[in-house]
Order: C-alpha cells, then sequence, then structure tokens
C-alpha cells in the first residue's frame, strides 16, 4: 500500500510539474513574436499613410481642377477606409478627426464649401503631424519660371504655388506652406495678362481680386488653423475659376 500510494504520488506530481513547463515556455515565445509583431504593425502603418496620402493628393487636384464629382469621390474612399488594426491609441483621435471631415467633404454641394473641407481635412492631417513631432516636408519639382506664354506659365506656377501650400498643412510644415504663398503672392500681376487671352478673360475678373487678397492674407497667416482657412479660400478661386471654364490647370 506504501509503494502504491508513492505511485500515486509520484504520477500526481509529474502531472503538476508538467503545466509549469509550458509556462515557462510561453513568455519566450512571446518575446520572440514581440519585435514581429512590432515591425509588422510599423508596416501596416506606412501602407495607410502611404494610400491617404495618395487619396488626399486626390482631393487636392480634383478641387484643383473644378471636378465636384472626383473629389467627392476621394473623399468617400477616405471616409470609408477604416484605420490599421493596432493602431496607436494616441493616433486614433486624429484618425476619427480625418474620418469626420472626409465624410464632410463627400457630401459637399458645391466648389466652394468642397474647398474649405479639403482644406479642414489637410488641417486634420498636419495637426497629427505636429502632435507627434514628426512634420512632413514633401518633395517638390523646381518653382516654374516666368515663359513667353504668359497663360500656360501663370497657371504653371499658380498650381506650383497651390500645391506648396496643401503640402504644408497636411504635413504641419510652416516653411513648405510659407515657400508657397511666397510664390502665389507674385502671381496676381501675372494674372492680369490672362485678359490678353478671351477665352480666360471672364474667369480673370472672377479671381484677380480674390487671389491679390488672398496671397497677401497667405503670407500673414502664423498659425497652423490660419493657414488652412486661407488655403481652402485658395482652392475655393481655383476650384471655381477651372470649373466656369470647364477645364482643370
Amino acid at each position: 500500500m506504501i509503494a502504491a500510494s508513492v505511485g500515486v504520488l509520484g504520477t500526481a506530481c509529474t502531472k503538476a510539474e508538467a503545466p509549469a513547463t509550458k509556462k515557462t515556455e510561453q513568455p519566450a515565445k512571446a518575446a520572440k513574436d514581440g519585435p514581429k509583431k512590432a515591425a509588422d504593425a510599423k508596416k501596416s502603418l506606412h501602407k495607410h499613410m502611404q494610400e491617404h496620402f495618395v487619396k488626399a493628393d486626390d482631393v487636392k487636384a480634383a478641387v484643383i481642377a473644378g471636378d465636384l464629382t472626383k473629389t467627392k469621390a476621394a473623399a468617400t474612399w477616405l471616409a470609408e477606409h477604416e484605420p490599421p488594426k493596432g493602431l496607436p491609441e494616441n493616433l486614433l483621435p486624429h484618425a476619427k478627426k480625418l474620418i469626420a471631415a472626409a465624410g464632410r467633404l463627400a457630401k459637399a454641394e458645391d466648389m466652394s464649401s468642397a474647398s474649405r473641407s479639403a482644406a479642414t481635412m489637410a488641417a486634420v492631417c498636419g495637426q497629427c503631424h505636429i502632435d507627434r513631432n514628426k512634420t512632413v516636408e514633401f518633395g517638390a519639382e523646381p518653382e516654374p519660371s516666368a515663359a513667353a506664354d504668359i497663360a500656360k506659365s501663370h497657371m504653371a506656377r499658380h498650381d506650383w504655388a497651390v500645391t506648396r501650400m496643401w503640402d504644408g498643412v497636411v504635413g504641419g510644415s510652416e516653411k513648405v506652406y510659407l515657400s508657397g504663398a511666397q510664390a502665389l503672392s507674385d502671381l496676381p500681376m501675372l494674372a492680369m495678362s490672362l485678359k490678353k487671352d478671351k477665352q480666360l478673360s471672364d474667369a480673370a475678373d472672377h479671381f484677380i481680386g480674390n487671389v491679390t487678397e488672398e496671397a497677401e492674407r497667405a503670407l500673414k497667416a502664423d498659425t497652423p488653423e490660419a493657414r488652412a482657412t486661407v488655403l481652402g479660400d485658395v482652392l475655393s478661386s481655383c476650384g471655381n475659376c477651372h470649373a466656369m471654364l470647364k477645364k482643370g490647370p
């Protein structure tokens, strides 16, 4: 009986020890998988940000071109694109604000409201970069120079200026924004030359005064909110002008 008891006790001890062995293996596996999960999460976030940048750029291009349908289509994609799983908690409020801003843009009924909603959406992106101390200075082609064909030269320079202002707001970079604002301030006199082109004369009458005033405000805007407001007004001038001409820049 004693021997049997010892045997049973030995068996019980063996079974009791087995889980302990498994428990010591689990932390080791978790430690091994940790770096991989972190790398996967970083890769997922990077992919998400790249997709957002492309669609936000589509919004900008469509607004400048005065194409409300394309603007709303790109905004709808952004409004319906859910944040990636495992998104850091400190980024969730920004992601929700972006989705809400894109949703409002997707419901815009005219180019003026679409332009200002687009600038608000860009500002959400910029504030996220600022809060994370990761402002972005997107690359760009050199500023186009004035050419013999004033109309084409003006439009190329105008597009470059507005794109730099947009990139500055999205990236949270005052430097990039101001490079566009400075270029914009050099354009109103060129805009007067558009009156020589009969096809553009009506549009020129519409936006010459607006661009002059907006250029002055753009250089004085000293907060992210003020820069986004001016950007919205500039985009509105661009979009409405091109909508009247029924062609983009």
